[in-house]
């Protein structure tokens, strides 16, 4: 599973709840589900052979902050600026 997440700048100090993170829709940016091949990356908003859309994608915004998570790895922040990926720390 793979979800995108559209934070406020409160979450990124605090954090987020994995249940909120889990059942909050209307934030959910991306999310898609099913058997993928790590060697293969995942290209925002193209669904990768084998997996299934279950929240649509939706335009990521600039200065925005959200967070990738991925259910076999460790999630990251990041906000689009000058039309790039920034990751926070």
């Amino acid at each position: 599973m793979l979800l995108v997440y559209h934070l406020s700048p409160e979450q990124v100090d605090n954090g987020i709840l994995f249940d909120r993170l889990m059942s909050d829709k209307a934030n959910t940016m991306w999310r898609v589900e099913g058997k993928h091949d790590p060697a293969v990356p995942i290209i925002y908003g193209q669904l990768p052979t084998g997996m299934q859309e279950t929240v649509q994608v939706k335009p990521l915004a600039e200065g925005e902050f959200y967070l990738v998570f991925v259910a076999s790895l460790v999630g990251a922040t990041f906000r689009i600026l000058d039309g790039k990926v920034v990751v926070i720390k």
